[in-house]
């Protein structure tokens, strides 16, 4: 048994009578994905091919129509060849695995054999169309926005499991942290060596924050000084990744209530360090009259977003080829430029962008605001490989992102 589909993923029903005569879908046949390898001829050529590409793959159906009588025979006959013509290029499905869908047209030879009078069997045989490999009936944003376990659209089979960490295909930037503000509580006496290694010491010579502050790597941030303390010197920024190796440390020269220092956060952690004047003794240092705001000052969002998403399928998809595939930016702040990374391909939008645009590759298309935008690109196509992907938006601060596209199964 087998269900077709329109080219807009609509079931199509078999042409049948009042009486129920007419067409019946028997049984579906589909051969494996054939590919065509080329060869290194550099060294005088290779048994291993350097790439394979699908090419073709057969499939046929078979079908039975039943009549009222021969002469109706003949009808249903004219009927069933009608139905196949004007279906053109159509999707066909095993009822057994439903939403996995072949592109195929009828375009060759077929004859109805008569087993008896009121009976009409033949085997049909398509031509497979790109992608060669069966797709999704359902696209990425219909998890992202039904889910799988309600819905029926979804099946065994098709790569995909109940961990709701696989069915997020949109993302959205959170905000930092507001102002971080230290006072007298959060520090303890101690010192921080030039290379990030921290002790503490009993006098009152140094002093450092307790634990760490939180940063956004590559976002800007704004260090404010609201102490009052006048044996100060300076302050040291050191700052950490996560796993807290050392990373740099930022001398702010400068200190007073107001004083305001501007740094980009090249690690995930950051430690502060307050110098005293010399000489020191233990009891010059008065935590008490200390204060520090660490603030996101230029920007709201950190420039660079790690977005994952799942391809349950068994091919990976060049976006390119998949021509209702769409990723979808839609744009909340300025910048010059920016790209989108998928691991192995940059694609990069060289035009300015503002809050209210929407960038759209849908396809081999890709527009702004509706309009072509190819030429304020470098031509490159981002893919989806099998299993879990991770991509980059860069210099892009505030947006949502959206991406949808069909899964290929052998």
């Amino acid at each position: 048994m087998f269900k077709i589909y329109d080219l807009n993923y609509n079931p199509v029903d078999f042409p049948v009578d009042k009486l129920g005569y007419g067409l019946k879908g028997l049984d579906i046949s589909i051969g494996p994905v054939l590919y065509n390898s080329i060869y290194s001829e550099s060294d005088g050529g290779s048994d291993v091919p350097i790439k394979r590409y699908p090419s073709d793959r057969s499939a046929s159906i078979q079908i039975l129509f039943t009549a009222a009588d021969t002469i109706d025979w003949r009808l249903k006959r004219s009927q069933i060849y009608e139905f196949f013509r004007q279906l053109g290029v159509f999707y066909l499905a095993e009822s057994h695995e439903p939403f996995k869908l072949l592109k195929v047209i009828v375009d060759e030879d077929y004859e109805f054999d008569r087993p008896v009078t009121i009976w009409g069997q033949a085997e049909v045989p398509l031509k497979v169309l790109k992608p060669i490999f069966r797709q999704s009936l359902h696209t990425t944003q219909t998890i992202d926005t039904e889910g799988l376990l309600a819905n029926d659209k979804w099946a065994y089979g098709m790569g995909l499991s109940g961990d709701e960490r696989e069915w997020g295909y949109s993302y959205k930037p959170s905000a930092f942290e507001g102002v971080r503000r230290l006072s007298g509580e959060d520090y303890i006496y101690g010192f921080i060596s030039g290379t990030g290694n921290v002790s503490q010491v009993g006098t009152g010579a140094y002093t450092i924050n307790e634990g760490f502050i939180d940063l956004v790597k590559g976002a800007t941030y704004q260090f404010i000084d609201r102490g009052n303390h006048p044996q100060l010197n300076y302050w040291w920024l050191y700052m950490y990744d996560d796993d807290e190796t050392f990373i740099e440390r930022i001398p702010l020269n400068s200190v007073g209530s107001g004083r305001e220092h501007t740094f980009t956060a090249k690690g995930t952690k950051l430690k502060i360090m307050i110098n005293p004047i010399y000489p020191v003794n233990e009891n010059r240092i008065d935590l008490s009259r200390f204060g520090v705001d660490v603030l996101p000052r230029l920007n709201r969002y950190a420039n660079q977003h790690g977005i994952n998403f799942f391809n349950s399928g068994t091919e990976e998809i060049k976006l390119i080829k998949q021509k209702e595939s769409e990723v979808r930016i839609d744009i909340k702040s300025s910048a010059n430029w920016f790209e989108i990374y998928d691991g192995e391909t940059t694609f990069r939008l060289n035009k300015a962008v503002k809050s209210g645009d929407v960038l759209r590759i849908r396809g081999h298309t890709i527009t702004l605001n509706g309009n072509n935008a190819m030429e304020d690109t470098n031509f490159n196509f981002l893919s989806v490989k099998k299993g879990w992907n991770e991509w980059e938006i860069r210099n892009l601060a505030d947006f949502e992102f959206k991406i949808d596209f069909r899964f290929l199964y052998d």
